[in-house]
């Protein structure tokens, strides 16, 4: 699967997805966010959807990044450095702290999951408008950096396979989370059958065993 096939994979999902509410983000986290608090599970909920919706993301997208990039992990630190729940770069945290509002305070900061998800996603909607909605490319960025992503785009012409393979691996999560919720929506919905009265229940054809004692009866002299 190629950029353009990502792309019109990615269209194809954000089509698909209706306007989040907050209970939806907040029963992903319930899922996902193992060894949460149910106050963690509500404050990053909450904010992860008004922050996605501020910035034009989809949330469920924003949660698929996290779930790549940190598996809900807090504490999480990659080999290259990058910290918190979207594995942000410290330069890139104290490049768009300002921005997002968040106070810097060294790499520590990053630690903070509020901070982290406001330069997080404030940073992948950049990509995402740089790109000019491409999110093959956006993401890829996101991972390995523009930079290098501008660099292989002059010399090559292209990504190589296993550039876009980030790419892939968080679109591919992002469509689990939405069967997810329709699943579950469709589980909440799903209309309510009356059992049947119990003089019912009884009353169909006798079972084998009633049969043949019957049948064991009549042969008898």
């Amino acid at each position: 699967m190629g950029p353009t096939s990502l792309t019109l994979f990615a269209i194809a999902i954000s089509a698909a997805n209706p306007a989040l509410s907050r209970t939806d983000v907040v029963q992903h986290l319930q899922a996902r966010g193992r060894g949460w608090s149910p106050q963690q599970v509500t404050n990053v909920g909450d904010l992860v959807h008004d922050l996605s919706y501020e910035h034009e993301l989809d949330p469920e997208l924003v949660l698929a990044v996290m779930a790549v990039e940190s598996g809900f992990r807090f504490e999480a630190r990659s080999p290259v450095g990058a910290l918190g729940l979207m594995q942000v770069m410290p330069s890139t945290g104290r490049l768009y702290a300002h921005p997002a509002g968040v106070r810097w305070r060294g790499s520590r900061t990053l630690y903070d999951p509020v901070a982290n998800i406001r330069i997080g996603t404030l940073y992948l909607s950049w990509l995402i408008r740089k790109f000019d909605g491409d999110l093959a490319l956006a993401l890829t960025s996101y991972c390995h950096g523009i930079g290098r992503v501008k660099r292989s785009i002059r010399s090559k012409g292209k990504l190589s396979y296993r550039q876009l393979r980030y790419s892939r691996r968080v679109l591919r999560q992002w469509a689990r989370l939405r069967r997810a919720r329709q699943r579950r929506n469709t589980l909440y919905t799903r209309p309510y059958r009356t059992p049947a009265p119990q003089w019912k229940r009884y009353a169909g054809t006798p079972s084998r065993s009633t049969r043949l004692r019957y049948r064991a009866h009549r042969r008898r002299p």
